[in-house]
């Protein structure tokens, strides 16, 4: 039996984009006119949402549904308004791993946030900001964070995000921090460039799709559906699953990689991370031919949360489907978990398909602080007639 008769039944397919595969202007601060307020500017077909590194005092809302007035923009294009406050957070997450030795990895992040708003930031002071997590083949690794700092002027901008309606993709300059990332039109690809010399690090990280983006719930948003994918945590997955080229330098190390495993998400929300989380397991794999995405969350209140995306690179296949459910009921059926202190057992059971279990093993601690973990590991499944799949994964888990 072949692991895509798991996929039987399945009625959503990989989308045939209609837009120009366009790579998505990145707008430096000096091209946007300094205001006394954050600013949201269309030029052409694009618009550009400028952001100051200043606290936002203000009420702050996010979108949680595709509605018939947002359904249009871009899947990245920010999501909450008019802009992040001391409790809310948007985020773009991007990482790449090396089949090949799994010590090799990258993890960037760029936030509109704080650490009241996300813990496991250390800066309360800037509302713009960078993570980025390097790890080489030694087994050492970089934890880098970076503020936006403000300049002498005060007033330039420390973000540019970049969007087109109609468009998947996204592009955004973080200047102050040295960070940047240039999405295509059609969600193909992302280029994220380095650039902090104060921190020695400059080079590149390049991810190209394998596998259609994704909501919480389809491929393919429409009207009235949701964006929450934890309560109260809104989620898109441009690129579940992607080719990765890593070629950067951190002071005298290099890291460089071709053909690593790469991903690309946003996630958002009104109020504190760890507000809506008590447990949090996320991950992406690649297991032989199958792109492979999880997020299972509980609530304090006990309520959990359950994600589960799979795709075939070779037939384009694939399946997404969601599910929460109230502390007195039963587990979803299409997805357990089994966490154990070396591994994890994930079970899958799509409506229609047969299941499988995927053992996500611990191989590689890459950071590790508070109440948060992040792995690589291998990943393997064995099948009815003995035929065995493996592959590499990059996941995280979150105690609060």
């Amino acid at each position: 039996m072949k692991l895509s008769s798991f996929l039987v039944g399945a009625a959503a397919l990989a989308a045939c984009t209609t837009f120009a595969q366009d790579p998505i202007p990145l707008v430096s601060d000096a091209q946007l006119a300094i205001g006394d307020v954050d600013a949201t500017v269309a030029q052409d077909k694009y618009i550009h949402y400028a952001y100051l590194n200043e606290m936002f005092s203000g009420l702050s809302t996010a979108q949680f549904n595709l509605t018939s007035e947002n359904v249009a923009q871009s899947m990245e294009a920010p999501r909450v308004w008019p802009r992040p406050n001391i409790t809310s957070f948007d985020s773009w997450y991007f990482d790449a791993v090396n089949p090949l030795n799994l010590n090799e990895s990258i993890v960037v992040i760029l936030y509109l946030a704080t650490n009241a708003s996300f813990p496991l930031r250390s800066t309360s002071f800037n509302s713009v900001s960078a993570d980025i997590f390097l790890n080489f083949a030694d087994g050492s690794s970089a934890p880098i964070q970076i503020n936006s700092t403000l300049s002498l002027h005060q007033k330039d901008w420390a973000a540019i995000v970049s969007t087109a309606n109609g468009s998947a993709g996204a592009s955004g300059n973080w200047p102050k921090a040295g960070v940047s990332f240039q999405g295509w039109t059609d969600g193909s690809r992302v280029l994220v460039r380095l650039n902090a010399p104060e921190h020695g690090i400059a080079g590149t990280l390049d991810i190209r799709a394998v596998a259609p983006a994704h909501y919480p719930c389809s491929m393919k948003g429409q009207d009235g559906e949701t964006l929450e994918a934890a309560h109260r945590i809104g989620w898109t997955n441009l690129i579940p699953d992607g080719q990765a080229t890593v070629n950067l330098t951190a002071g005298a190390r290099q890291l460089q990689f071709t053909n690593g495993v790469g991903y690309h998400d946003q996630k958002w929300s009104d109020r504190p991370f760890q507000e809506g989380v008590k447990d949090w397991y996320w991950g992406h794999a690649r297991l032989g031919a199958y792109s492979i995405v999880w997020l299972h969350s509980a609530n304090h209140d006990g309520k959990t949360y359950s994600n589960a995306y799979i795709y075939h690179i070779g037939s384009k296949a694939s399946r997404v489907t969601c599910g929460n459910k109230e502390k007195s009921q039963p587990n979803p059926t299409f997805i357990a978990l089994e966490n154990f202190k070396d591994y994890t057992d994930i079970r899958f059971a799509f409506p229609e398909s047969l299941p499988f279990k995927m053992r996500v093993e611990k191989t590689k601690i890459l950071d590790a602080y508070g109440p948060f973990s992040r792995w690589s590991g291998k990943v393997s499944t064995d099948l009815v007639g003995g035929t065995r799949l493996e592959g590499s994964a990059l996941f995280e888990e979150i105690h609060f």
